[in-house]
């Protein structure tokens, strides 16, 4: 979990980099306007190909080839401050080991194990509605229907909704930083289980605020369902 809002935190701070450079280009009347956005995206994967021959080999890959010297110097210079005899080196070493074992005596396991127990079954129904989950967050909505949404509830200046979208990602980017904290140190099932009714309670504000502006024309409805 603690990790799962560690990388929407990342992702968020790119996200703002992207609002932000398509509200100061969208007033173009070139092509550019679309175009730096654009080319700006191959940045990062630009870097990833100058330099991945320079990030050292996993050390998962070199223990499961035999190379396992080679992965205890890899784990003992970036994990352990280059301390040999640090015992958090020597743990994950043999952690991999293990999991390297377990993966060998399990690789012969179909996919009707996924079923098989009732426990399986749960974890699978589980998995499932995670990835359900991460769809009725909203990210879907924001993301590819912000235009559409704000066009129904009167918002239609293209500077508005780019100033809209900048603060919903910098309101992202904090939630994300603030729970990347703060989660471990709540039970997992609680943490889902409220941000599962609360999503439903701001959907269903959201929908109502949005029908009423759509029946009256009401201006404090349209700011409701923005904020």
């Amino acid at each position: 979990m603690c990790a799962f809002h560690n990388a929407d935190a990342v992702e968020t701070s790119g996200a703002i980099v992207a609002a932000g450079v398509t509200l100061g280009t969208f007033e173009m009347s070139s092509n550019w306007g679309w175009r730096i956005p654009s080319l700006l995206q191959v940045v990062p994967s630009a870097l990833q190909i100058t330099f991945i021959y320079l990030v050292p080999e996993s050390p998962r890959w070199l223990i499961s080839k035999g190379e396992g010297d080679e992965a205890m110097t890899i784990l003992v210079k970036y994990h352990a401050e280059g301390d040999e005899t640090s015992e958090f080196a020597k743990a994950e070493y043999v952690q991999i080991e293990k999991t390297l074992e377990l993966e060998k005596e399990t690789a012969n396991m179909g996919w009707t194990q996924l079923v098989a127990t009732s426990g399986m079954r749960r974890r699978v129904l589980i998995g499932a509605f995670i990835g359900l989950a991460t769809q009725w967050s909203g990210n879907g909505l924001t993301s590819y229907f912000l235009s559409k949404i704000l066009d129904n509830v009167g918002v239609h200046s293209n500077r508005t909704k780019n100033l809209i979208n900048l603060g919903i990602t910098c309101w992202g980017f904090l939630n994300a930083t603030v729970f990347a904290f703060t989660s471990a140190r709540f039970k997992r099932r609680t943490v889902y289980l409220a941000c599962t009714l609360s999503m439903l309670g701001v959907f269903t504000a959201w929908t109502t605020a949005s029908a009423r502006y759509a029946i009256t024309g009401s201006q404090a409805s349209s700011r409701a369902l923005i904020v």
